[in-house]
C-alpha cells in the first residue's frame, strides 16, 4: 500500500473518531441537561416553594435546610416566644426581633424618644437553653414577629408601623426610638387596633453564612456586629397610656449539631429526593432572582399571618413546570441549575 493510501486511511479514521467524540459529548450534554430538569421537576420546585412559604409566613412554615457552603448534615429548628408588654404612658412602644434565641426580642417602652437600650428589655425564646446546648452554629432561614394591642375596634387611637429595616449593626438597630421608626421609609403605617406582622429578608450572600452568634448564648451579637438579615420592627404610637400589647416571635434556624445524636440523618446519595435548597439551585444569586417576585411585603397589617399563597397558586402551584409558566421557553428554569 502506498504512503498516500495509508495517509488517507489514517485521516479517515481520525475524522470518524472526532465525529464519534463530538457525538458522545453532545449526547452527554443532553443527558446532563435532562438530569437537571428531572431533578427540578421531582424535588426542586417543592423545596423552593417551601422556602418562599417560610420567608412569607415563618409562623406557619418552618422552612428547609439551605445547604450552601456546608458539607455536613444540618437540621432546621425553631426558637419561639409569645407574651405581652405594656406601652409607655405616652402611648408608645416598639418591638425588634434579633437573630439570637437568648436575646431574641427587644422592647422599647421608655417613651416615644427612648431607644431599645436596657438589658431588662431583652426577652429570650422559650427554648433558648436547649438550642444553645445542642447546636454550635446556625444561620437564619426565616423569622418574624406579630403583635396587636388590646384596643376596641371602634374609636381606637394611634397608629401601627411595621417593616424590616436592612443593613444594620445591632447597635444601630437598637439605638432607634419609636419616633425614629415611625418615620423610617421601610416602615408601613396602619391603624393601631389591627396590629401588624413583620418578617425578615436576606440582605446579601452573607445572610446565608453560618455563625455562632445566631444560636449561642455565650457569643451573642454586640453593638458593632452587622446583623445577617434585615431587622423586623413593630412600633405603636399614640395607643394610650398603659395599653397592653400581645406579641409572638419566631426564628427558624438551620443549625450544625453540637452533639452527634442530634445530627439530621440526611443521605448523601445523589439519587435521593431533594433535601436542601442548594440541591435545586447552584447559587444563592440564581435562586433569589427567581423567588423574589413571589415574596410578600416584609411589613403587613394584622397580627394573623397574611394570605401569601394567592399569587403562586394563581401561577399554577407556584413552580408549575410547563410552557405556559410565566417564564416561557424555559419551563424548568425555576428549579434547575
Amino acid at each position: 500500500m502506498s504512503s498516500n493510501s495509508k495517509s488517507s486511511t489514517s485521516s479517515s479514521s481520525n475524522s470518524k473518531a472526532e465525529k464519534k467524540y463530538a457525538k458522545n459529548q453532545k449526547k452527554n450534554k443532553k443527558q446532563k441537561k435532562r438530569k437537571n430538569r428531572n431533578a427540578a421537576k421531582n424535588g426542586g420546585a417543592d423545596i423552593t416553594s417551601e422556602y418562599v412559604a417560610t420567608l412569607n409566613n415563618p409562623f406557619e412554615h418552618k422552612g428547609c435546610p439551605l445547604g450552601w457552603g456546608c458539607m455536613v448534615p444540618t437540621i432546621v429548628t425553631t426558637a419561639y416566644v409569645k407574651g405581652s408588654v405594656t406601652a409607655n404612658a405616652d402611648g408608645s412602644l416598639a418591638i425588634a426581633l434579633i437573630p439570637n434565641p437568648t436575646n431574641m426580642v427587644s422592647i422599647a417602652d421608655g417613651g416615644v424618644n427612648v431607644s431599645f437600650t436596657t438589658a431588662a428589655h431583652l426577652i429570650p425564646a422559650s427554648d433558648n437553653v436547649a438550642i444553645d446546648a445542642n447546636f454550635s452554629e446556625g444561620r437564619v432561614v426565616s423569622m418574624g414577629i406579630r403583635a396587636y394591642p388590646n384596643l376596641p375596634m371602634t374609636s381606637a387611637p394611634g397608629a401601627c408601623y411595621v417593616g424590616a429595616v436592612p443593613g444594620f449593626q445591632q447597635g444601630q438597630a437598637l439605638a432607634l426610638t419609636p419616633n425614629d421608626l415611625s418615620g423610617n421609609p421601610f416602615m408601613k403605617q396602619f391603624r393601631a387596633y389591627e396590629g401588624g406582622t413583620s418578617v425578615s429578608r436576606p440582605i446579601d450572600t452573607g445572610s446565608f453564612e453560618f455563625n455562632t452568634k445566631s444560636v449561642s448564648a455565650g457569643t451573642s451579637w454586640v453593638a458593632a456586629d452587622d446583623l445577617p438579615v434585615s431587622t423586623p420592627f413593630i412600633t405603636f404610637i399614640g395607643i394610650g397610656n398603659a395599653t397592653v400589647v400581645y406579641f409572638e416571635a419566631i426564628y427558624n434556624i438551620e443549625c450544625v449539631s453540637r452533639t452527634v445524636h442530634n445530627a439530621n440523618p440526611i443521605s448523601f446519595n445523589d439519587n435521593t429526593p431533594t433535601s436542601k435548597l442548594s440541591d435545586a439551585w447552584s447559587s444563592v444569586e440564581s435562586m433569589w432572582g427567581a423567588v423574589k417576585p413571589y415574596l410578600s411585603a416584609a411589613g403587613r397589617f394584622g397580627a394573623q399571618a397574611a394570605q401569601v399563597v394567592q399569587k403562586w397558586n394563581s401561577d399554577g402551584g407556584f413552580f408549575h413546570h410547563d410552557k405556559k409558566s410565566q417564564f416561557p421557553g424555559t419551563p424548568f428554569r425555576l428549579g434547575g441549575k
